[in-house]
């Protein structure tokens, strides 16, 4: 039986360009109330269209979708939302994650997010609520 000829993608290259791309785009064009959902998504697919990605169909919804979720998350901070002992959880960066429980300051040194950019999502997740989206015109909430 004879094999397709198939192009191996670099997945990880692609998400990286994506990501890149997409954050320039949000840059320009926050999405913001409510259709925040449907204009990231948007943004999303205009990312992956500018990177050159070329996923087979079902490859590429998989991938959008984690896109997507990677963009709309709080990171790895998320599981401490729900911990009644925290009373305060501060970023200065995405190797540096404060908690403050019972009054004291902890630094965690097992958690950390993959990079800046990761960081800025999760913190635009948090604020887009508030109709706010921080950007390199606008870099304070």
């Amino acid at each position: 039986m004879a094999k397709k000829n198939e192009t191996k993608v670099d997945v990880a290259g692609l998400r990286a360009k994506v990501l890149k791309v997409l954050l320039t785009l949000v840059n320009k064009t926050p999405p913001l109330g409510e259709y925040y959902k449907g204009l990231l998504r948007e943004l999303i697919e205009n990312a992956y269209s500018i990177a050159g990605g070329q996923l087979s169909d079902a490859e590429r919804d998989k991938f959008l979708e984690e896109i997507f979720e990677y963009a709309t998350s709080y990171g790895p901070i998320e599981p401490f939302f729900s911990d009644p002992t925290v009373n305060e959880i501060m970023v200065n960066g995405p190797d540096q994650i404060f908690l403050e429980k019972g009054g004291e300051l902890h630094l965690l040194d097992d958690v950390f997010y993959e990079d800046e950019i990761q960081v800025r999502f999760a913190v635009n997740h948090i604020i887009n609520p508030l109709g706010r989206f921080v950007n390199a015109a606008h870099p304070i909430v």
